[in-house]
């Protein structure tokens, strides 16, 4: 029986915690501002980029499958708590949004 070794770190794991980094800087950008809009299509980028280069250089791993939605997680909250204010949403919306927020990570 063959054990298969990977780094916990590999190329799709770093662009994954890149995505974590953007998203937590987000936080101090003001929303829709340039600064916002690069960092939030950089996370984004990310996003699409990871599996990508996972599934391409056969480095997938449940570590960066965990990783990926953690980091997930944390840009949509982060998205959420930025926008959302800004949007001027009835509360019953907010409440729905987040209803659905919550499922999606009970499920997770």
């Amino acid at each position: 029986m063959e054990i298969k070794t990977i780094a916990a770190i590999n190329l799709p794991n770093g662009i994954t915690l890149l995505r974590i980094l953007c998203s937590l800087v987000l936080l101090f950008c003001m929303p829709l501002s340039l600064p916002f809009y690069v960092l939030y299509a950089a996370a984004g980028l990310s996003d699409i980029l990871d599996g990508f280069i996972a599934r391409k250089t056969n480095t997938a791993t449940q570590f960066g499958a965990k990783l990926d939605t953690f980091a997930d997680i944390i840009f949509t909250a982060v998205a959420l708590i930025k926008i959302l204010p800004i949007l001027k949403l009835p509360v019953w919306v907010i409440a729905w949004v987040g209803v659905i927020a919550l499922i999606k990570l009970v499920n997770s």
